[in-house]
Order: C-alpha cells, then structure tokens, then sequence
C-alpha cells in the first residue's frame, strides 16, 4: 500500500500509528517524532494550532505500539519482522479467543460467638479439586449440599506478624486522606497548611499542630521518639512500645532536610483540641497523630488458621485470622487494612466448633 495513492477519506479513517507504519516503511529509514507527525499532518491537512493540540496523544499512542521501537538517537523505527508476525499472531489469537465459562460458590459461615460470618471457598471433593463449568453443574452441586452438615476436617495454625506503618510523608498523606477521608490532594494540602501554620487552641494561643507538610522523609527526630514511646507506654503499656526506630531507607535523591509530618506534640490528643478545631481540621489532624503514634508502636500479630471444611462429598477452604496481639493497631488502622481482613476471628476455631449456613454465593465467571 502507497500512502501517496491514498484519498483524504481513507487517509482521515486511519489511526496514527498505522499512517506512522507506512511512512517508515517507505522511507526506510527511521525518523524523529515531530519529523513524522508533521508529515501525517500534512497528509491530513491539520492546521497549526490541530498539531498542537494533537502531538501529545500521537506520541503516547506510538509508545504503546508493538510495532514501533525508540532508538538510541531519539529515532522511531520499525520492529523487524519476526517482531511485527508475533504481534499480528497474538492479535489473531485475541480474535480467535473464546471465552469459557466458570463458577466459583462461596458459603458464607455463621461461627458461634463471632459476629461476622467466615467465607469458605468451595475446592472440589477430598480427592481433587473441581472446576464448576455451567450453571447446570452448580445446581446439582447445590442440590447434593442442601441436606449435609458442615464439618471442620482438618485445621493448620501459623503466625503472621502485620509491621506497623511508617509516619506520613507528603504523598502518602494525601494517599491515605483521599482513601479514609475523601479529601482530593488540593484540600488535603490547604488544611495541612492550616495546621501547621497555626491554629488557636484554647488557653494556649495560636499554636502549629503539626510539622512541616512537605516531606519525602520518614525520620523523626530523637526528642519527638522519645516523647511518642513515653506517652505511648503511659497510655497503652510497655507491651506496645516498638522496638528500635522505624524509618525508611533514605533515598540519595531525597532531600532528608524536614522531618515526617507528624504532631507537633503528642500530648496535643485530638480528642482535647477538638473544639477548636474544624471538622475537617479535626479529621486531618486525627489522622496524622494516630499515624504517628502507631509507628512508634510494636507490630500486630496475627495467628492464622487454615480450615478443611466437609459438607458430605464435597469440601470448602476457609483462611481466617485472630488477633493475638493488637499492637499498633490499637491506635490506628489504614483504610486498606480494613478492607483486607475478611475473615478476622475473636477467638479460636477448632474442630469442634460449630458452624452453621449463612447463605450460599454462587457466581459466573469468563475467563
């Protein structure tokens, strides 16, 4: 194909990476971005301020091309052909694939004396593990289970052990105000500022909550640690005072001049300055102490149980967690560590515990 004996009409339903294609290919040589792109401007008779407005997304869909390759010298040039035949044969393949249906079941489990209920993920039977292939195949397996009872038929125990967090820094603050909170970067910013610049706390003035708010650093200096590790003894035992200091290996690149954001005081209880704070004031400053106080704390430990679950010829797995020790999260907990502990027990399962149905969670997957 000639790109020269192509009408407007045909030029105009081309991508750019395809015009991109044939130009090289008939150069046969490589050429630079603006080089290339003007010439497809040309072709389709874009006006100067269109190849302004157009080049960023040129450049990003040629970088996204298999057929393309950045040289050394700032040049684009074609992939060789062996290059170019694997991508037309994944594509084929992509054409040719055909989705294949599956099921997964989930029994959500009543434990006595926990309040939320432990998914089991069904397996297969005892001797092999099945794939459930069609809705048909679901229901009869339904059907075999409606007069069984379940029955724990095996249990492995381990310990894990959930490292607390390290204090904020500018990026992670606003990673987790915009998760916990719903505050976009900007809002999570301008109150930062606001706290550290000076808020007035009754019987003390106008008074700076919290550190500098622009960080890449996570150190805290001597006199802030020991103050966290006294107040955290007093307040919560010695037991949840961490051992040695938490910091993240210090990069060459970052400027290590500022501290972690962090409360100006830990004393300063966001509880005893609420009133004179905003609400949102409030939320941002409670983050940012319970933080803070949770890294100067000992790591969580959890104690995980694996759990065979038989209900007649078939077998469900279920992976559930007790806390054994609480540690920093008696002060603080991410919005993510929230989301990830489904199956977070009170007290310990064993092969007598009782479990009874919740209710049963089929669903159609493709793959």
């Amino acid at each position: 194909m000639n790109i020269k004996n192509l009408t407007p009409e045909e030029l105009e339903q081309m991508s750019y990476t395809d015009l991109t294609y044939l130009l090289l290919k008939e150069n046969k040589k490589s050429m630079n971005t603006p080089t290339i792109f003007k010439e497809i401007c040309k072709l389709l008779g874009y006006t100067d301020s269109e190849y302004a407005d157009k080049i960023g997304d040129y450049y990003t869909s040629l970088t996204i091309d298999k057929r393309f390759v950045l040289l050394d010298n700032n040049e684009w040039d074609i992939r060789d052909n062996h290059s170019v035949e694997i991508v037309m044969d994944d594509e084929e393949e992509i054409d040719a694939f055909i989705p294949e249906e599956y099921w997964s079941l989930d029994a959500q489990l009543k434990v006595k004396g926990e309040k939320r209920p432990l998914t089991a993920k069904f397996y297969g039977t005892e001797k092999k593990k099945m794939t459930i292939h069609s809705k048909e195949e679901m229901d009869e397996i339904l059907k075999k289970l409606e007069n069984e009872e379940f029955q724990i038929t095996d249990i492995k125990n381990s310990e894990r052990t959930r490292k607390a967090p390290l204090p904020f820094t500018t990026s992670t603050l606003q990673q987790e105000a915009a998760k916990a909170l719903n505050f976009g970067t900007q809002k999570t910013m301008r109150i930062a500022q606001q706290l550290y610049e000076g808020v007035d706390i009754k019987g003390n003035g106008t008074v700076g909550v919290i550190t500098y708010l622009r960080t890449d650093s996570t150190r805290i200096s001597e006199e802030a640690d020991a103050a966290a590790r006294s107040y955290i003894a007093e307040t919560y035992g010695e037991a949840y005072v961490a051992e040695g200091t938490k910091t993240k290996s210090v990069d060459k690149k970052i400027q290590d001049a500022h501290e972690a954001i962090r409360p100006s005081d830990i004393n300063r209880v966001p509880s005893e300055i609420k009133e004179s704070l905003t609400r949102d004031q409030f939320r941002l400053y409670q983050l940012i102490w319970k933080r803070f106080a949770a890294s100067r704390m000992a790591n969580a430990v959890y104690e995980t149980t694996t759990v065979n679950i038989g209900k007649g010829d078939y077998r469900f797995h279920v992976s559930a967690s007790k806390v054994a020790f609480d540690g920093f999260m008696l002060a603080y907990v991410d919005s993510d560590d929230e989301k990830a502990e489904n199956n977070v027990l009170l007290k310990s399962i064993d092969e007598d515990t009782k479990l009874s149905l919740k209710e049963y969670e089929p669903k159609q997957h493709f793959t």
